[in-house]
């Protein structure tokens, strides 16, 4: 492809998800996009920025990248994604799904049988050294891309990390700053705008945040 295409720098595939629901990302919607007229709406719908091992760059990408990759300890993806709006050139989605991708459950699960406060807090610390890896990869990745549109699914990342980052902060004990709401409201609203998928968690965020006091009074009593 980057033989056939000299102006093409980066190039995703659709992606089937081994795993969970077997859902498909990406699958039937092909397109290309100047970094300059990408549409945020349009690279979340496809998850432009989703698995490396869907993602191949062109050599003036990679070299752009380069010094961004020594630094980064979770987010290579997004890394080439905002290398490629930094350095030119088309962005292509290929709608067929080249490669699978499997689901796990990660730190979020992981919650699952914990017993009382101790071990909420010891989940909520280890899943919070997870987001601030990747709350430093996207603020590096926000740092490289120019300010085009399409660095708006960056900046939709970092703010939902931030979010679970504030929510997580109230489980430790710890007040919320008004940072932190604002964090809260700009995700939600972006979530809403960006991309339909995400009304659940524009929904759910806010609710979970009103009855995080409760919820640790509880937790902190202990059985009745």
């Amino acid at each position: 492809m980057f033989w056939r295409r000299d102006e093409l720098a980066y190039l995703h595939n659709a992606v089937l998800v081994v795993g969970g629901r077997g859902r498909a990302s990406g699958l039937g919607r092909g397109g290309c996009w100047e970094p300059s007229s990408l549409d945020p709406r349009a690279a979340l719908e496809v998850s432009l920025d989703f698995n490396s091992s869907s993602i191949a760059v062109s050599a003036h990408v990679a070299s752009v990248a380069q010094p961004l990759l020594k630094s980064l300890r979770r987010s290579l993806d997004t890394a080439l994604y905002a290398a490629a709006l930094r350095a030119g050139g088309l962005l292509c989605h290929l709608g067929e799904p080249l490669t699978h991708y499997r689901e796990h459950g990660g730190p979020r699960s992981s919650a699952s049988g914990l017993h009382g406060l101790r071990g909420l807090e010891e989940w909520a610390g280890a899943y919070s050294a997870v987001l601030r890896d990747y709350e430093a990869d996207y603020k590096a990745a926000l740092a490289l891309a120019p300010r085009v549109s399409g660095a708006q699914v960056i900046r939709h990342h970092l703010l939902r990390v931030r979010l679970e980052l504030a929510l997580l902060r109230g489980l430790g004990g710890h007040a919320l700053s008004p940072g932190d709401y604002v964090a809260l409201l700009r995700s939600a609203a972006l979530g809403l705008r960006l991309r339909k998928a995400h009304w659940a968690s524009a929904v759910a965020w806010p609710l979970t945040l009103t009855l995080r006091k409760p919820l640790i009074k509880a937790l902190r009593r202990g059985p009745p």
